[in-house]
């Protein structure tokens, strides 16, 4: 948890800092001095790029958390050193010891983390017998086809079921590594359920330098359980719903949750229509 703390007040620093050097030679208007912040994050972005830091997607998506701090530190320094004409150094020293403390304090504690459940839905034209033989043989999936799974969000490859009962394990082979399930509910044409025992990093960075492997991706998501639930609409018909249900340490939690859940109904949605198109095809035959 320290990793995201401390990281909460540095686009705040960063645009304190960045105006507050920019008051050397003189005061300058509000508008240039955002403007300068700004630019300061763009060039602090693209280092950690360089770096391999971070990767583009995660830029991206905190861009609306980040904005915000980084233009409310640029107006403070406006507001408290090209107005009153304080000493640069000795407040951009202040913030920075106040947003250190900060990080140290909020590192020691120990917040409740709640549990998110993301379902999913599809009709397909088969009985529950058909459309559960295409869940358990599934086997190897196809390339995905759509845009999110293409930027490196941990998509399904292989699924191998050793044993299959409650007990056994569900191996699914995904692009970022191996997630291994306990079955805790096997009931033929009606409920598979299993309780992870392994989670992957949720992606791979998208980085056009070098490889980036930021620490957000390793022990911050949790997957905790998946399921596919088949409900007959008819003897020809069957509703299969997927769920997945995770934790997850990134801060804020509901801001963070739409793109995981996001992320949870592409890959649904990925695995449903695969087996919608074996259990379809089997109808036929």
């Amino acid at each position: 948890m320290s990793h995201l703390h401390w990281h909460r007040g540095v686009p705040l620093l960063l645009g304190y800092v960045a105006v507050s050097l920019y008051r050397i030679g003189g005061p300058k208007r509000l508008l240039r001095c955002v403007g300068v912040a700004c630019l300061a994050a763009v060039t602090c972005s693209f280092g950690f790029l360089l770096l391999g830091w971070e990767g583009i997607i995660c830029i991206v998506v905190t861009i609306p958390l980040g904005l915000p701090l980084v233009i409310l530190g640029a107006c403070l320094a406006y507001w408290s050193v090209h107005k009153r004409r304080s000493h640069p150094a000795t407040t951009s020293l202040t913030l920075t010891v106040f947003v250190v403390v900060l990080a140290v304090l909020e590192s020691q504690q120990k917040p409740l983390v709640p549990v998110f459940t993301k379902s999913t839905s599809l009709q397909v034209e088969a009985s529950p017998a058909e459309v559960w033989q295409a869940i358990i043989r599934l086997e190897r999936m196809p390339p995905p086809d759509d845009w999110l799974l293409r930027t490196g969000v941990a998509c399904p490859q292989t699924v191998r079921i050793e044993s299959a009962e409650a007990g056994g394990l569900r191996f699914c082979r995904l692009s970022t590594g191996e997630l291994v399930e306990r079955i805790e509910v096997w009931r033929p044409e009606s409920q598979l359920r299993g309780r992870a025992l392994s989670t992957p990093p949720p992606m791979q960075e998208l980085n056009p330098f070098r490889k980036a492997d930021p620490p957000h991706l390793h022990g911050f998501y949790r997957n905790l359980q998946g399921e596919f639930t088949l409900e007959p609409l008819s003897s020809r018909s069957t509703l299969v719903i997927r769920r997945t249900s995770y934790q997850h340490n990134l801060y804020p939690a509901q801001y963070w949750r739409f793109w995981c859940d996001l992320a949870a109904e592409r890959i649904h949605l990925f695995v449903l229509r695969h087996v919608k198109r074996i259990a379809e095809a089997g109808r036929g035959a």
